[in-house]
């Protein structure tokens, strides 16, 4: 199967998969909607699966340690156009929570989490 590749708004960070991934992840937790819509489409994939280009050195993170786990997560996003890039969990190292929504087409079979924190109406 060939490459996946994703961009940024802005179009300055390209994130690359090895291969288009069989499952998303939609996470409902309070912190992933405040980050931009009623919850987060994730792809989970090891970081030898993901090749992350950044042409005008535009990534930056923040470290969110109010979790819903208690969990330090490090979210890399654009800072020229704001665009969430992928998410990376302190206790899951080498594991990238790449957001989804950077890509044209996003693979259909999904699973949720955190879905005592889901919107009502969803």
């Amino acid at each position: 199967m060939a490459s996946y590749s994703g961009t940024c708004n802005c179009g300055s960070v390209t994130v690359t998969l090895a291969v288009t991934p069989s499952m998303t992840y939609a996470c409902h937790c309070l912190n992933c909607r405040r980050a931009g819509g009623p919850f987060s489409i994730n792809y989970i994939l090891s970081e030898d699966e993901v090749t992350v280009q950044d042409s005008h050195d535009s990534r930056e993170q923040y470290i969110d340690v109010n979790t819903i786990s208690k969990a330090t997560v490090r979210r890399t996003f654009c800072q020229m156009c704001g665009s969430p890039l992928y998410s990376q969990l302190e206790s899951m190292a080498g594991t990238f929570f790449i957001k989804a929504s950077l890509f044209d087409e996003i693979t259909p079979t999904k699973t949720d989490v955190f879905q005592d924190r889901q919107i009502h109406w969803i």
